[in-house]
């Protein structure tokens, strides 16, 4: 059988550019499979550095890091903007659609499926610092710390709950 795989060197004049993977075959297979063996190891199973840091990981557990080399969940990512100058945008999620088929497109969808976890669950929480600043919980109901400003939209609900003293409207829609 002939080689489908060549591992080499890029060059471009007399500079080496990049160490490239080839896989030149037409099959189901992944062009590339990394296999801990070891049940025993404790290292990461794949790491990606520049120079001297880690900007990605793939441990053990499944659990992937982004600018952090001890991921706590299956995402995890970290981004640090210091000394940043102008508008800076620490993750962009974009999509472009272009269907040629009836049905609805989603942005993102968050999914959330609580068992029997004690205490409040929250499918979304936003926050600066350490505080809630917006937070949506298992059964849709919704926090919003400071002001509401609406331009050009409506509110419609069922139900308002509206608690003055901590300074938080409740929206709930059964």
């Amino acid at each position: 059988v002939t080689s489908c795989y060549h591992i080499f060197r890029q060059y471009a004049g007399t500079a080496s550019v990049a160490t490239r993977i080839e896989r030149n075959i037409a099959d189901a297979y992944a062009a590339l499979d990394i296999h801990q063996m070891n049940a025993s190891s404790t290292g990461n199973i794949l790491q990606l550095r520049n120079d001297t840091s880690t900007v990605f990981v793939a441990q053990q557990d499944g659990n992937i890091g982004i600018g952090t080399t001890a991921p706590t969940s299956l995402l995890h990512a970290i981004d640090t903007m210091d000394l940043a100058t102008g508008n800076e945008t620490a993750y962009n999620l974009s999509y472009t659609t272009d269907k040629a088929t009836s049905g609805n497109d989603t942005g993102l969808l968050i999914s959330m499926t609580d068992t029997n976890s004690p205490g409040t669950s929250k499918l979304l929480d936003l926050q600066t610092g350490a505080s809630t600043v917006f937070n949506v919980d298992e059964v849709g109901n919704v926090y919003i710390k400071g002001d509401l400003t609406t331009e050009g939209t409506e509110i419609v609900t069922n139900t308002i709950t509206v608690d003055i003293g901590n300074n938080k409207m409740i929206l709930n829609t059964d």
